[in-house]
């Protein structure tokens, strides 16, 4: 199944025209709420099955995969590695766009692309999505394989003075100001399917000081919903849900992997709409069209990490001084280690090498 959200009319028509003579392939309608591209989400919708309490689609004989990852499995079937990554730059900038950044391009490279601002005073970034993105405090960071978008927004925006707050501040809030009204809970799209994430109680044991210890804590995925979207009182469940799993997880306690007997009968009901949840966040006026950058992009200098993956660093293979084109092998995985290798993004030279990255101008 190729899924796709209703409201992408001219995708799917694509997508039903191609899929037209595939036996095995077709194309799925998703309703407009998040998170729809949650993989638990997208199982349960597509095949009615769950996945188990501190498992993965697999174990509901699923494999999910995104449209980036299926992208560079092609690619590599041709012997094509991962060099660019495709991301969205929105926000406080003159005109959104998507751009295909070579790797190592620093976000404040990108977000001049977008005609944001060319420095950070007055002004946040935010690296992901609104929701489980995360605040970037040095626009001269990188783009890695894993970077999911960049949005700039003021500083003194409601939106980014939450995602900002450090996590004292967060548990101090869940102390005095949580009522126990549940409405985290009721709104979570995991326990809706049945899987037991309960926040509420997460915020109950913040607000006495104690651990809150539950299996269901490894379904929390940190979508974010109960935080900005579900709390009347602006709380942060998900920061303390993220602390708690953390805490868990650090004391050695493993996942009790328990499928569920079925999802809420109301689901459907507490299903998210994206336009609401947009208005909510007061991004409405940012959700504008971002079009594709077409056009090849030449940084002046790129600085590509040793480590944007799970397992070990890669190891380097080139030196200081050596020229180097889009696609050459410039570090490879250790021998006997998780790892990948990793492929220069621009034609260069290569500049300096230290443990962390390779400098490429």
């Amino acid at each position: 199944k190729i899924c796709i959200k209703g409201k992408h009319a001219e995708s799917i028509r694509a997508l039903e025209a191609a899929c037209q003579n595939e036996r095995n392939i077709s194309v799925f309608i998703l309703n407009d709420y998040y998170p729809a591209g949650d993989e638990q989400q997208l199982v349960y919708d597509v095949t009615g099955r769950i996945v188990p309490v501190g498992g993965i689609p697999i174990d509901a004989g699923a494999v999910v995969q995104n449209v980036s990852t299926l992208k560079n499995i092609a690619l590599a079937q041709q012997d094509i590695p991962v060099t660019h990554k495709r991301l969205t730059v929105t926000g406080e900038v003159a005109h959104p766009v998507t751009i295909d950044a070579p790797l190592g391009m620093s976000f404040r490279d990108c977000i001049a692309l977008a005609g944001g601002p060319v420095d950070e005073e007055g002004y946040g970034l935010i690296c992901g999505g609104p929701m489980m993105g995360y605040v970037e405090k040095n626009w001269d960071n990188v783009v890695t394989k894993t970077t999911g978008g960049l949005i700039v927004l003021k500083k003194d925006h409601p939106h980014f003075l939450r995602k900002a707050a450090p996590q004292s501040f967060n548990r101090n809030l869940a102390k005095s100001v949580c009522c126990q009204c549940m409405r985290c809970t009721e709104l979570c799209p995991r326990n809706a399917i049945g899987l037991g994430v309960k926040p509420h109680l997460a915020m109950r044991a913040a607000a006495y000081g104690s651990e809150y210890k539950d299996n269901g804590l490894f379904s929390c995925c940190n979508c974010g919903v109960c935080s900005f979207y579900a709390c009347p009182f602006g709380l942060t469940p998900s920061a303390i849900m993220t602390e708690a799993k953390m805490a868990l997880a650090q004391s050695g306690v493993k996942p009790q992997k328990r499928t569920p007997d079925g999802a809420h009968p109301f689901r459907e009901y507490g299903k998210v709409p994206v336009h609401r949840l947009i208005a909510r966040l007061g991004l409405k006026k940012y959700d504008v069209p971002a079009p594709l950058l077409r056009e090849e992009l030449h940084p002046g200098q790129v600085r590509i990490p040793l480590k944007m993956h799970i397992g070990a660093p890669s190891e380097c293979v080139v030196s200081v001084g050596q020229q180097v084109s889009v696609g050459d092998r410039i570090a490879k995985a250790p021998e006997g280690k998780l790892g990948v290798d990793i492929h220069a993004s621009i034609n260069g030279t290569v500049r300096a090498i230290n443990a962390n990255e390779i400098v490429i101008g």
